[in-house]
């Protein structure tokens, strides 16, 4: 295969990657389960939380060994539900350096 055709072959799989990745399906959670799920079975346990752009909580629970979930909570017919974004592996707790430098970080 020449490498024009290569090069064409990969353009098209960029582009439909997106669409590809915005047609799958997120599957939510009662709340209270997963998080109980997580913290028994990968030992993950809340380390962060924010509110995204819509007013939604979003959380990551990590365990010690370095395992992740990303998700958004949501509320669905009343009922808080945990919707799982994406999950790893390598989390790092990243902590500020003394005064005097606050640009850098140390990891722990």
């Amino acid at each position: 295969m020449s490498q024009r055709i290569i090069m064409r072959v990969c353009v098209i799989i960029l582009c439909l990657l997106p669409a590809a990745a915005a047609a799958q399906r997120v599957e939510c959670f009662p709340y209270k389960q997963f998080i109980d799920r997580l913290s028994k079975g990968s030992g993950e346990k809340p380390v962060a939380v924010g509110i995204d752009h819509r007013g939604n909580m979003v959380q990551v629970v990590a365990s010690e060994k370095g395992s992740f979930t990303l998700f958004v909570m949501v509320q669905i017919d009343g009922t808080s539900m945990a919707c799982p974004l994406l999950w790893g592996t390598g989390w790092q707790k990243i902590l500020p350096k003394p005064v005097g430098d606050p640009a850098s970080v140390q990891s722990r």
